[in-house]
């Protein structure tokens, strides 16, 4: 029965009934996501549990984040890790990826864009005008064979400076065709996959923080940064 009754809530939390519905675990309390696919987790009155998305598999904590080195079991402990992300401790090593470097300032924002989406040029043309603050390290992530063919004609152009800005502009009709080692652009995709990255673009700001999707407002975003925090802390 108690097996019946924690698939029964995880049902009901997985149908998006409100916060507060009743189950045979009585009410559930609260839902979140987590960054896991396929999981979330459910508090109730008997417990937090984890669940699939289809309410098959249910099971008890605690998960482990190695990435953070965190314990979760909690809700809270979701809201600590989820989202963030510190790419130098999990060993990800920018000389060995196809990236541009803009900008010169002491924050590094980490960046992952696909040639030929818009968003990503609307992103570039707001770090562009924020060089004196930020670093941004811009890594090519092809979604497509579109993308493909100019990721080879950025990576292989010899003067990074000149690839940048056709990258910013999406003006890439001039570039000479991509004849060069592809094994850094090979490196991107790889952990884009690692990091779950489906779509961008793909943001990670300095202090760990991860947006996806358009950003209206990049400076106001970077600079909405806490201090004492870091990445997966």
């Amino acid at each position: 029965m108690v097996k019946r009754g924690i698939i029964a809530a995880a049902l009901i939390m997985l149908a998006a009934l409100p916060a507060q519905a009743e189950s045979p675990l009585g009410t559930i309390k609260a839902v979140k996501s987590v960054p896991i696919n396929g999981v979330r987790i459910v508090e109730t009155e008997q417990g937090v549990f984890f669940a699939s998305d289809n309410g098959r598999f249910v099971w008890k904590g605690p998960l482990y984040d190695m990435w953070s080195a965190q314990k979760v079991e909690t809700l809270a402990d979701i809201d600590k890790v989820a989202g963030r992300v510190d790419l130098k401790k999990i060993g990800v090593d920018f000389s060995q990826l196809a990236t541009f470097t803009l900008g010169e300032g002491s924050k590094e924002e980490v960046v992952f864009v696909t040639p030929t989406c818009p968003h990503c040029q609307k992103l570039l043309d707001q770090a562009a005008k924020l060089t004196k603050d930020y670093r941004f390290v811009v890594i090519l992530l092809p979604l497509g064979p579109k993308d493909i063919d100019v990721a080879k004609r950025l990576v292989c152009l010899a003067d990074k400076g000149k690839a940048l800005q056709a990258l910013i502009s999406r003006n890439y009709e001039a570039l000479p065709a991509g004849n060069c080692p592809l094994t850094p652009l090979q490196k991107n995709l790889v952990t884009a996959r690692v990091l779950g990255i489906t779509s961008v673009p793909y943001v990670v700001r300095h202090d760990g923080l991860i947006k996806v999707g358009a950003l209206p407002d990049l400076a106001a975003w970077l600079a909405a940064a806490k201090p004492e925090q870091k990445g997966g802390s």
